[in-house]
């Protein structure tokens, strides 16, 4: 992948490692972490540098005010308000500025200028979703070896899998990305299909063993909405396996967390809940993408969550308590409107398309992503890896479904 991409590509593929490794248990990490919002602004000076006849830029086609650009367009306008002007005393300090910043380049190198790349020469779509495949691969084997060992570097955890992390949630979205792959190499028939069943299974017993029911939800879905753009009675066939092994299989290990854990995680809920609704101020406009935490923390402990994290664990919650409603109903807003949009435009898509299967995948991931980050929030985050690699997805969704709108003017 890497030989056949251009240094402006490179650049971007070394802040999605950059953002892996952040989120990783690996040594380093926790220093590259303290360090991520700076690094992504460094490499996108240096990714504008190399672009800097300004090229790509013209993707928006601004001058043409479509629906999804003006919505696009009035959330940055919101979120630079909302920052610099209305709760600017929340995120005043160096580390949220950077943080807020950092989320214009990982849009723009990610679903702007990677899905433009990708749509030219779908093959180097492909190269990237092996290297992912192989990433989550390494990942399982790497968990089952710590795991069988005794090795956990997480010792709250003991017998979950976990691999490269410190969670077994986290461990589970890399595994929830890799199902959908697996699966769209073995229906489309970009892989051989031995070799992409034996995977699935490897994935999904590895899977299993995170414990994570956010992404269960998330691969099972993935799985259904790929079947069902494949064929009708592939379709009822893998809605068929789907049920049997969540009454055998799945939700026994569901079970097995207990009641207490969904009870806390509710109260995850109520806390970000109230925290949003306390007044009109803060439902407006927020907390602060950094400041929250502390008042997120405070509150979750009041109410008796149980939980150790810092954030609601859903990422429009997790959006409503850092930016307010406002930013957070018109970024709900995009994306329903991106999502209506392409799937509706899958089904007049050509068949002939090598665009086609890629969008069918990009589609099914995107959705499933986004449940799975109604029970998550990780995909919030722009240091992390799930942003990055998402938006891949999206972009590409949005090249393919303004592909298609403009060849249906063409032929009218």
């Amino acid at each position: 992948m890497i030989k056949d991409s251009s240094i402006a590509e490179i650049v971007c593929y070394l802040t999605l490692f950059f953002s892996f490794l952040a989120f990783s248990g690996l040594p380093f990490s926790a220093i590259i972490l303290s360090a991520i919002y700076f690094i992504h602004i460094a490499l996108f000076v240096i990714f504008l540098l190399l672009r800097w006849d300004f090229k790509s830029i013209a993707i928006f086609r601004f001058g043409k005010f479509s629906l999804d650009n003006l919505i696009l367009l009035l959330i940055s306008f919101i979120l630079l308000i909302n920052v610099f002007f209305f709760n600017f005393q929340s995120n005043s300090d160096v580390k949220s500025i950077f943080k807020i910043l950092s989320y214009f380049p990982v849009f723009f190198m990610f679903a702007v200028f990677i899905p433009e790349t990708l749509f030219e020469k779908p093959q180097k779509f492909e190269t990237l979703l092996n290297v992912v495949t192989a990433f989550s691969l390494a990942n399982g084997l790497f968990g089952w070896f710590t795991l069988l060992a005794g090795l956990q570097q997480n010792p709250f955890y003991p017998g979950y899998l976990i691999g490269f992390f410190n969670h077994p949630n986290a461990s589970g979205f890399s595994f929830s990305i890799v199902i959908p792959i697996v699966v769209y190499k073995m229906f489309m028939k970009k892989g051989n299909r031995f070799v992409m069943l034996a995977l699935l299974v490897f994935f999904l017993i590895s899977m299993l063993f995170t414990f994570s029911r956010a992404a269960y939800i998330s691969a099972g879905l993935s799985i259904l909405l790929i079947s069902y753009f494949k064929s009708k009675r592939l379709f009822i066939i893998m809605l068929g396996i789907s049920f049997i092994l969540v009454v055998t299989i799945f939700a026994d290990f569901a079970a097995s967390k207990g009641g207490l854990s969904s009870i806390s995680r509710l109260l995850l809920f109520v806390t970000a809940y109230d925290m949003i609704v306390a007044d009109p101020f803060h439902f407006m406009w927020g907390y602060g993408v950094i400041n929250f935490y502390d008042t997120f923390t405070a509150e979750k402990m009041f109410l008796g969550s149980l939980e150790i994290v810092a954030d609601p664990h859903n990422f429009i919650l997790l959006l409503g308590i850092q930016f307010g409603m406002l930013l957070t109903t018109m970024t709900v807003v995009y994306a329903l409107f991106t999502l209506f949009k392409s799937g509706f435009s899958i089904k007049k898509h050509p068949k002939e398309s090598h665009h086609r299967d890629l969008f069918i995948f990009c589609f099914a991931s995107v959705v499933s992503i986004l449940m799975q980050n109604l029970f998550e929030d990780i995909l919030i985050y722009p240091e992390y890896f799930l942003m990055p690699l998402f938006l891949i997805y999206y972009g590409f969704l949005v090249k393919v479904y303004k592909s298609n709108d403009y060849l249906e003017k063409i032929k009218q």
